[in-house]
């Protein structure tokens, strides 16, 4: 486990790095964070933290969403083309009823769970290469629907780093910032429950 005091030392260090090299400071961060997001490791919150700190709130927002969109479409293409060929058959029940829920209503279902996880963000991203989502579909819906999240995690993360002492904890933005992140799954919740009263033309069933 990385500690707080880790955490702003590194950043501190990145900072430095940037002002003198920030062209590759951005590629390399680029780069680590579609890695990361491809090959579903942990470590996207701690690099939004690291690069907000060192390369600001707008620049690491813009290249974060970047890479998280285009590692998302990573795994996608690979489960399309690699996996999608061995495993079609031998899950065929399970990818059709899932592709059945999704094609409904294709683009608001998939905002709603980029914006409430209900299904991790790895096996989403695996679903859907291997059900029938159009790839210009995933594209966009990912972009749009992570960029509330991600932007609020830069921003707490850049926030944090502007910490001296513990009474900056109780700073109105911090707090309306963590708040808003804490908040952000029951926007999917809610958004997934109109899609169901939509279809039943009842009420929502949970």
């Amino acid at each position: 486990m990385v500690s707080t005091g880790e955490l702003l030392q590194w950043a501190q260090w990145l900072s430095l790095w940037f002002e003198t090299h920030p062209w590759q400071v951005a590629l390399a961060y680029t780069t680590v964070f579609t890695a990361i997001t491809a090959l579903c490791l942990p470590g996207a919150a701690v690099l939004m933290v690291l690069g907000s700190v060192c390369m600001g709130s707008s620049l690491c927002f813009g290249l974060s969403l970047g890479a998280s969109t285009l590692g998302a479409w990573l795994t996608f293409l690979a489960c399309r083309h690699w996996l999608k060929p061995a495993l079609a058959q031998r899950h065929a029940d399970r990818l059709k009823r899932f592709s059945a829920v999704v094609q409904r209503h294709e683009s608001a279902m998939l905002l709603s769970l980029r914006l409430a996880p209900a299904i991790p963000f790895v096996l989403f991203n695996v679903l859907c290469g291997l059900g029938t989502t159009r790839s210009s579909t995933f594209l966009w819906t990912s972009l749009l629907g992570m960029a509330p999240g991600t932007w609020l995690y830069v921003k707490a993360g850049h926030e944090l780093g502007q910490l001296t002492t513990w009474r900056d904890a109780l700073d109105p933005a911090l707090v309306l910032t963590l708040l808003a992140l804490a908040a952000i799954p029951w926007m999917g919740v809610w958004l997934n429950k109109r899609l169901q009263l939509t279809r039943t033309g009842g009420p929502p069933t949970v």
